[in-house]
């Protein structure tokens, strides 16, 4: 997709926004003036496309005299943890859309970062001085601040050393530049592969380098809470309720598929069947499931047999990646007397293996998947070469698909977007029949 095109169907959202919200008393005071409007509009859309759609008009500081902060707000993590986050939003018109973001403007924004650290802004509207005081009682009290600097423009990295050195000297705050590529990434993921992307807007924990501690059934009528192989790599069976797995989804999101060959589909009937059993007839739950497989690099070196409880180093589920979100969003949806139900009666196995390298993982995620359909490519999805051939291709109306089927969208609407998708095995063929002269291997694989 052309960052032209894509800008257009940004501005045709932001114009929705405007009729959305034309009653708001800054869209009514500057009426006139159609590119604040705009500037504005995005600033909405930014918060409500990332989830942050309960009271804008809190968030949004940007006025006379902002000070260089368009958006303000803090918000808390599943552990209970407080964080701010402080967004300038620069350059968002047409015809930078295809420019370079200005590094003057990233450092001047880093300058007013560091005088919002130190407390220093003096000179700003009334509601950004509430926002502010707020904030710099967060930094006493050692909470952490994200810095976001926001533009319809591409950046190029050209700040990145100046960027390291404002987040150098304090580990609780971090900056990020998010323009229009990383927009449209994401866009991307979210309408037309359906999938979720990072937030920037919410704190995130890494699955495969975290200590995490599960919470395992008992089993009344057995010698112990598990079952333990051991041989020729350390393996558990465990029995799980859906709070363990819901917390586990709350705190890590989809990073705990990261190497799995799916992600969770976000609307699907084969989910809906699984939410609906989780919640109708959780009793009935481990009958119709298979469970989930899963990695760890550590597992603990002593697990008594009535343990309730136990603390593992990384995790990656390799396979029931559907089954995860689906308890998820049931689990989410549903009334506490309905949770209670639901961890009372539903049960769901959890095949915990050791980590035995690369090409044991890479098997076990090959044959814990044979059920459905997987094809060799969509083990090499998540490769970096991959995930950068993809991205590249987004500059254009041509998609590089990593993995098959992943643009959820029929052939038809993209076309009609002007999108042609094009899998990685048909350009692996002509790769190899153009760059490495070996048309013979092309055809054989197509014909394949």
């Amino acid at each position: 997709m052309l960052t032209k095109d894509f800008y257009q169907i940004i501005d045709q959202e932001l114009i929705n926004i405007l009729e959305k919200y034309e009653t708001d008393a800054y869209l009514q005071k500057h009426k006139a003036q159609s590119a604040q409007q705009k500037s504005y509009a995005f600033l909405i859309w930014f918060l409500e496309f990332y989830g942050k759609t309960r009271n804008y008009a809190d968030y949004i500081t940007d006025a006379e005299n902002d000070g260089s902060c368009d958006i303000v707000f803090d918000s808390f993590d599943n552990q209970g943890n407080k964080k701010f986050y402080v967004v300038q939003s620069k350059w968002c018109n047409e015809k930078n859309a295809e420019k370079e973001a200005d590094n003057d403007e990233i450092k001047k924004a880093l300058s007013d970062f560091e005088t919002i650290l130190r407390g220093s802004k003096k000179k700003v509207n009334d509601k950004l001085k509430v926002k502010l005081d707020e904030l710099d009682q967060h930094l006493k009290s050692n909470g952490e601040v994200k810095f976001i600097f926001l533009s319809l423009s591409n950046y190029l990295g050209k700040s990145d050393d100046n960027i390291r050195g404002f987040t150098n000297h304090d580990d609780n705050i971090s900056c990020e530049v998010i323009d229009i590529n990383r927009i449209k990434s994401d866009y991307i993921d979210r309408k037309f592969k359906e999938i979720t992307p990072i937030n920037p807007l919410e704190s995130y924990f890494n699955p495969e380098e975290s200590k995490i501690t599960l919470h395992i059934e008992r089993l009344e009528q057995a010698t112990g809470n598990f079952i333990k192989l051991e041989k020729p790599f350390e393996a558990y069976v465990f029995l799980l309720r859906p709070k363990t797995i819901f917390d586990l989804f709350e705190k890590y999101g989809f990073a705990l598929f990261y190497k799995n060959v799916r992600n969770p589909l976000l609307e699907s009937q084969f989910n809906e069947d699984i939410e609906k059993t989780a919640l109708d007839n959780p009793s009935f739950f481990w009958y119709y499931n298979n469970g989930l497989t899963a990695i760890t690099y550590l597992l603990p070196k002593k697990l008594g047999k009535s343990a309730l409880s136990f603390e593992l180093t990384g995790l990656q589920i390799i396979n029931g990646a559907q089954t995860v979100y689906s308890i998820y969003k049931a689990y989410k949806s549903a009334s506490a007397v309905k949770r209670e139900q639901m961890d009372s009666e539903a049960l769901v196995t959890l095949r915990l293996l050791k980590s035995g390298g690369k090409d044991f993982d890479l098997n076990v995620t090959r044959f814990t998947n044979s059920q459905n359909p997987i094809n060799d490519r969509d083990f090499c999805a998540n490769d970096d070469v991959q995930i950068r051939l993809q991205q590249a291709f987004y500059q254009t109306n041509i998609w590089y698909e990593k993995r098959r089927g992943e643009f959820r969208q029929d052939a038809e609407f993209l076309k009609n977007i002007g999108i042609q998708v094009i899998s990685n095995t048909v350009f692996a063929n002509v790769y190899l029949a153009y760059q490495l002269q070996d048309p013979i291997s092309a055809i054989k694989n197509y014909q394949y």
